[in-house]
């Protein structure tokens, strides 16, 4: 879409980029594989001090211990990590002897996550792939779904991929995810700001970024829209969708795929559940019957 030529702006078709888009609606297909964005991801999911794509060292080094603690997983069991990006958790849980499968989509990630187990002497399998739809092989005794990857999902996506990692559980193999509740997002709700950059995350070219943020109450959703206009007038739409639940919401959609809840707490790290808290960390468990 073009928002400005050289006959100047053009309102009509910069509002309709700007304005609240229908529930679900696409925007740039696969932007972490643009190159430039790749790099800009993997800084951030690297970054130690901030929780951006991946959560900080210190966070990962706690929840890895308490999941590990808390699921009763020892040297041997195997174990998958889906939205692994560059492996922060599926190294750690390798060095709790665990026999350790990372999915995740972005090729810049899986690289370095390759690269970075070598050097450091584990023994990681990673995959490239959309996760709802790949194959793992073989059964795992854990699953594990970080940072907010399963709220991503429609609706029917989320329950096609709750019966897709039941079955490649082991009877009585546990699942693990965390997703934000909708406190997580009410000090940005209805936000929206513009940015002139000479280059940034979204392009190494100037740019103006126009960014957005619209609640979807009745569905339970929240989306980041940022529009991205080039100097040439043409704009690209990103749009990152995330639902928000409550302990009820989540553990119903649980629940109903077969799987039994175990605990749920304000993080995956076991931190107590709290009025306000703007994380749910949910473990739940395959029946044994």
């Amino acid at each position: 879409m073009k928002v400005f030529d050289g006959k100047g702006l053009d309102m009509p078709a910069l509002l309709r980029a700007t304005s609240r888009p229908d529930l679900h609606a696409p925007g740039e297909s696969l932007f972490w594989d643009d190159p430039h964005i790749a790099a800009g991801m993997l800084e951030a999911h690297l970054d130690p001090e901030v929780d951006a794509a991946s959560r900080t060292p210190v966070f990962v080094e706690r929840s890895a211990h308490w999941l590990m603690e808390h699921m009763s997983l020892v040297p041997g069991d195997r174990v998958l990590d889906l939205g692994c990006g560059p492996g922060l958790y599926c190294e750690r849980f390798a060095l709790g002897g665990l026999e350790v499968v990372g999915v995740d989509l972005s090729e810049n990630s899986l690289d370095h996550a390759r690269v970075s187990a070598r050097r450091r002497g584990l023994e990681v399998e990673y995959l490239r792939g959309d996760f709802r739809e790949a194959e793992f092989g073989g059964k795992f005794d854990a699953a594990f779904c970080i940072f907010g990857e399963f709220a991503v999902f429609s609706p029917p996506e989320q329950v096609r991929l709750l019966g897709k990692i039941r079955d490649g559980l082991e009877r009585g193999g546990y699942l693990a995810l965390d997703v934000p509740t909708r406190a997580h997002f009410e000090p940005i709700l209805g936000e929206r700001s513009w940015t002139v950059s000479e280059g940034g995350f979204w392009s190494p070219d100037p740019y103006l970024l126009l960014s957005s943020s619209f609640d979807y109450p009745d569905a339970h959703r929240h989306l980041h829209q940022h529009v991205v206009v080039a100097a040439d007038g043409t704009s690209k739409i990103y749009r990152i969708w995330s639902g928000y639940y409550t302990p009820s919401s989540i553990s119903a959609l649980i629940e109903n795929a077969g799987f039994r809840v175990d605990t749920i707490r304000a993080d995956i790290a076991g931190s107590p559940l709290e009025a306000g808290s703007e994380w749910l960390g949910i473990i739940a468990q395959r029946p044994w019957g």
